[in-house]
């Protein structure tokens, strides 16, 4: 008959049973954290480009850090930022337009991995790394050229990427061309196979896949690389822009035809974050891809620096109408004149160098952007010059002040009052009643008797 065991003794082997249990559970729920943690990147970690086998590295594995969860499951929450951004400083945008260099740089990211899942890459330990790379004789060009492809990763010598080795921008300017060549060429294995036509085909969270596929079947037919539906809602998209657009000018040229000029400026503000919510949805939301983004897109930022720059001029005249509105100031006078043009030639400097922003922004190189406001300038210069001289001598009259209005004076055959001083021509009143605008520019070349001066007139 077996012996039977205090319960105590029973108690205490379950516990060290259990125990064992637990350490074994702990121990395989560990192992795969252990290795995470090994893996584990700091968001602040910079992209390792120093040398091409570096860069080629980090682009690769960090674009599938980024990506690879988001092919698999299709959540864009799941996608890693910090390793998309480090795929992205691989990347020399050193030439992409400013307001769409990183836009553009994300498109060329997913084009490029592509065109590389398609190509046989050599080993890492084929490509030059940094000693290999010092190594070369003085003069030869720093930089690598993938086998059997323009895909160049080359040294950056100078600007703020100075000393690293990025995917050239030659490169990043013609991913799409080199994705349309590969296009026909094999996945590799383990490839994120259609991974950019899938992107280009889906619309952003707003817009849900579900949603998509309710639509007919050629509403998802592609037309110039964009899903048919998109361009229909481009069209609508734009259509409520030109709306907003008819209904706030309406709004802002009452009929009562007084000019309402604080009402005009308000209602044009109200254009900039329309203008740039649709900007925002066309790219985020619509998700469009190509030469059509660059078409679109450039053209909702033009709109964009326009409507910024009739605010800078709606805003100028507001001003300008509050200043000559007040009792101090006469309506008919010089003064009115020369706050009216002064405060809408201070407008217009704001609003044109606002433009010159906006070109620059665009890809405009600057010293294009200087020339081009230099010889316009010079045209509208030379066209303007009658009216340009009149303003001057409006000036000097107004600061020399030879006649007053309601003075009497005499020039040449002419004896008359002064009824109005402009800063482009000078109304007087002849004896007769009759009245005679003269321009400023020969008004000012005569030689002025100002008979409310004198202490005698002598009457022959």
């Amino acid at each position: 008959m077996p012996k039977m065991l205090p319960i105590s003794d029973s108690v205490s082997r379950l516990r060290r049973s259990a125990l064992r249990v637990l350490l074994l559970l702990l121990a395989l729920g560990v192992a795969p954290h252990a290795s995470a943690l090994e893996e584990f990147i700091s968001p602040l970690e910079p992209a390792d480009t120093s040398s091409p086998r570096a860069t080629l590295k980090s682009f690769r594995d960090n674009y599938d850090r980024a990506m690879r969860v988001y092919y698999e499951v299709r959540s864009r929450d799941l996608v890693d930022r910090a390793a998309q951004v480090r795929a992205l400083r691989t990347l020399d945008t050193s030439k992409l337009p400013p307001a769409q260099a990183r836009r553009l740089a994300g498109e060329a990211m997913i084009l490029l991995y592509e065109v590389l899942d398609k190509v046989e890459l050599p080993p890492y330990e084929e490509i030059p790394d940094a000693a290999a790379m010092l190594a070369l004789p003085a003069g030869e060009p720093r930089r690598w050229r993938l086998p059997g492809t323009e895909f160049i990763i080359e040294h950056i010598d100078e600007g703020s990427r100075k000393g690293e080795y990025l995917i050239s921008s030659n490169t990043v300017g013609r991913a799409k061309e080199f994705y349309d060549q590969a296009r026909n060429l094999s996945y590799q294995p383990g490839a994120m196979e259609g991974f950019y036509e899938d992107i280009i085909s889906e619309g952003g969270s707003w817009i849900p896949a579900n949603v998509i596929h309710l639509l007919p079947d050629w509403a998802e037919d592609t037309l110039w690389g964009q899903a048919a539906w998109k361009w229909l809602a481009m069209a609508l998209t734009f259509g409520v822009w030109l709306l907003s657009f008819y209904v706030l000018r309406r709004l802002s040229h009452p009929r009562d035809g007084e000019p309402h000029y604080w009402l005009r400026f308000l209602l044009t503000v109200l254009m900039l974050p329309l203008t740039k919510g649709i900007r925002w949805f066309m790219d985020q939301q619509l998700v469009i891809a190509g030469t059509v983004f660059e078409v679109v897109d450039t053209s909702i930022l033009v709109l964009y620096y326009l409507v910024g720059a009739a605010v800078v001029l709606n805003l100028g005249a507001a001003v300008a109408s509050s200043l000559i509105s007040t009792p101090r100031v006469d309506k008919d006078s010089i003064d009115a004149n020369l706050i009216s043009v002064g405060t809408r030639t201070v407008a217009w400097l704001l609003a044109i160098l606002l433009l010159a922003k906006g070109a620059s922004d665009l890809g405009v190189p600057l010293a294009a952007v200087v020339t081009s406001l230099g010889v316009g300038g010079l045209a509208v210069a030379m066209a303007a010059r009658p009216t340009l001289e009149n303003l001057i001598a409006g000036v000097t009259l107004y600061l020399d002040k030879p006649v007053r209005i309601g003075q009497f004076c005499q020039f040449e055959d002419v004896l008359g009052s002064v009824e109005r001083i402009g800063l482009r021509s000078t109304r007087i009143r002849r004896w007769g009643g009759n009245v005679l605008s003269i321009p400023n520019a020969q008004f000012a070349e005569y030689q002025l008797d100002n008979y409310n001066d004198a202490k005698y007139i002598w009457i022959r």
